[in-house]
């Protein structure tokens, strides 16, 4: 635990000095890993927001008692990334090895996970007690006490690949349509601006072992050695002077890798451009460990932000390697299409959303915000209605014993 991750209502106010009382796993930590005593420092943040650190003032059997040494900015917390926005879609691996790709998302500060069930996944895992919200929450948790973050990312799990596409079509509609119709024209949660959690970013890539170029071929300018320091430097300057941070998809297929089928739709309908790691076989968390790294080094090192291309450079690029090793220009044409290349309008796309069933739209304390299908139910949903199934099973024998009196 590198830092101690606190929510917004877990502080306490008096005499305009903030408090905060640890209790659990956080005591527990404090206690026997960390070794607290009274007069003890530490590093805090509140979810959402900023850090600062705070003082031991008290330990106590069952909970560790800190003060605020400094005001901790409360408005939305800084980007992770300078340069880069990233959005995961993962097909549902194993519960276990989720927990440990969600730890890995949070430390990452990824800022979007979208699960959908692959060809190769179980539909059985979204009834998993591993999807339970509280044991998300506290892998998500767990991963920004390791990464020393506090913005936790989003996640948007999908039983179908049907579900998905509907979904983040009608977000796409609803970005340009008016801000007035946009609420009216989704199936989204209810909010006016919810489609923005749907909406994906210009540039998505797909991990595929079989795949030509790596990833910094097609991220990357090729560096030419004629090409000056003076406008190396130029080039670097006008990258930084850039307010707005690149958006990008990065799709990470299970164990057994991408479905002929689901390959076909990732780079026809989603537009997403292959990549290759290596020509080993990976496991998922170990490959999306790489991509991440390879990523972020991408578009955080200022030794390559000279040589990032734009989305628009990057799919161009992929057009005319695509050309040059067909030999045609049809598909070159047809690499760099800006449309998602689906034969189903838009009102045929919601429709198909609305046949999904509708969504669970959940929000915890700490601004963590996840949302399932309505019709799969964990077994943490289950268990609270055992209760309920078992007084009406003893209601039931009761009015049988009655009748055989």
């Amino acid at each position: 635990m590198n830092l101690i991750l606190l929510h917004k209502e877990d502080l306490l106010i008096k005499e305009n000095e903030a408090f905060a009382v640890l209790k659990g796993r956080e005591h527990t930590h404090c206690q026997q890993v960390l070794k607290l005593k009274v007069g003890s420092r530490v590093k805090v943040g509140v979810t959402g927001a900023a850090t600062g650190e705070a003082e031991v003032v008290a330990c106590k059997p069952q909970q560790t008692e800190l003060k605020l040494l400094s005001r901790i900015d409360l408005n939305p917390a800084k980007a992770p990334w300078e340069h880069v926005e990233i959005d995961l879609l993962l097909a549902m691996p194993r519960p276990k090895v989720l927990e440990r790709m969600l730890q890995l998302c949070a430390v990452v500060g990824v800022r979007r996970v979208f699960l959908v069930c692959a060809g190769r996944t179980e539909k059985g895992f979204l009834c998993s007690s591993r999807l339970a919200v509280e044991n998300i929450l506290e892998q998500f948790k767990l991963g920004l006490e390791q990464g020393m973050l506090t913005q936790p990312p989003e996640l948007h799990a999908f039983a179908s690949w049907e579900g998905f596409l509907a979904a983040t079509a009608a977000a796409e509609e609803a970005a340009a349509a008016p801000t007035a119709e946009a609420e009216a024209a989704t199936e989204l949660p209810t909010e006016s601006s919810a489609w923005l959690h749907y909406l994906l970013p210009p540039l998505r890539l797909v991990a595929h072992p079989h795949a030509e170029p790596t990833l910094p071929q097609l991220l990357l300018r090729p560096f030419s050695t004629a090409t000056s320091s003076s406008q190396l430097q130029q080039q670097q300057q006008q990258q930084q002077q850039q307010q707005e941070r690149a958006g990008v998809l990065l799709a990470v297929g299970p164990e057994g890798g991408w479905i002929p089928p689901e390959m076909n739709l990732l780079q026809q309908q989603l537009r997403c451009l292959p990549f290759r790691l290596t020509d080993k076989v990976l496991k998922c968390e170990t490959a999306l460990t790489a991509c991440l790294t390879q990523l972020t080094m991408c578009y955080e090192d200022p030794m390559f932000l000279p040589l990032l291309r734009s989305p628009g450079e990057v799919y161009a690029a992929a057009a005319a390697a695509a050309a040059a090793a067909s030999g045609t220009a049809n598909d070159a044409t047809a690499a760099a299409a800006t449309g998602n290349g689906e034969d189903q309008t838009a009102t045929q796309k919601r429709e198909a959303h609305k046949r999904q069933g509708g969504r669970e739209v959940v929000r915890a304390i700490g601004g963590f915000l996840m949302t399932f299908p309505l019709r799969y139910e964990t077994r943490r949903n289950a268990a609270d209605k055992q209760p309920e199934q078992q007084q009406q099973q003893r209601q039931r024998e009761q009015q049988e014993q009655q009748e055989h009196v």
